[in-house]
C-alpha cells in the first residue's frame, strides 16, 4: 500500500471526512478549542490584510474548515466577543448506544425479564421486547443499555450469609 491509500484506509477506518475546503471533520464531533482559536485567528488575518472584511466563503477555504464552522467562529467573535470553549457547550442529552431507542418503558421490561430469569441470552431479550412492545432492537444496543444504564456495577448474584467464626478464621 503507498501513502495515498494509507490515509484513505485510515480516514475510513476512522470516521474521518474531508470537507469541501480541503479540511478534515468527524461528523458529530465537535471542534476543539484551539481549532476555533486557528479560525479566528486566520478571520483576523484576512482582516487586517485588507480594507474589506473578508467573507465566510474566503474564510473557510482558507482555514480548510466548512463555510458552517467558519460562520460560527466568527459570529462567537463579534455577537459573544470571544470563542467559546466547545466542552461548556456540552449539552445533558442522552448518548451512546440505546440512549435513544430504549425507553424507560423498555427499561422497565428488560429488568422484568431479567429479574423473572437472569440466564437469558441477548437473543431472548431481543425477544421478548419486540413481543411486548413491537420495538427491534440490536443484541449489541441491549448488552450496551445493561452495561451503562444504571449507576450500580457488580454482580446481581444473591448474597449469602457467612458466619462471623468462618470469617475471622479466614482472616486470621
Amino acid at each position: 500500500m503507498n501513502a495515498e491509500e494509507i490515509l484513505q484506509y485510515s480516514l475510513v477506518v476512522s470516521n474521518v471526512n474531508k470537507n469541501g475546503n480541503g479540511g478534515y471533520y468527524r461528523h458529530g464531533v465537535a471542534k476543539t478549542l484551539v481549532e476555533k482559536i486557528d479560525v479566528a485567528a486566520k478571520w483576523i488575518e484576512m482582516s487586517n490584510d485588507g480594507d474589506n472584511i473578508p467573507s465566510i466563503n474566503a474564510l473557510a477555504k482558507a482555514a480548510k474548515v466548512s463555510w458552517n464552522f467558519a460562520s460560527k467562529v466568527v459570529d462567537e467573535l463579534l455577537k459573544e466577543g470571544q470563542i467559546i470553549d466547545p466542552k461548556l457547550l456540552v449539552k445533558d442529552i442522552p448518548r451512546g448506544k440505546g440512549s435513544k431507542s430504549i425507553t424507560d418503558e423498555d427499561g422497565v421490561i428488560l429488568l422484568r425479564m431479567r429479574s423473572e430469569n437472569n440466564q437469558r441470552s441477548l437473543q431472548d431479550y431481543r425477544l421478548g421486547l419486540y413481543k411486548e412492545t413491537g420495538k427491534w432492537l440490536s443484541r449489541s444496543v441491549i448488552c450496551q443499555w445493561f452495561l451503562r444504564a444504571h449507576e450500580f456495577r457488580g454482580s446481581v448474584r444473591k448474597l449469602t450469609q457467612v458466619p462471623i467464626d468462618k470469617l475471622k478464621t479466614q482472616a486470621g
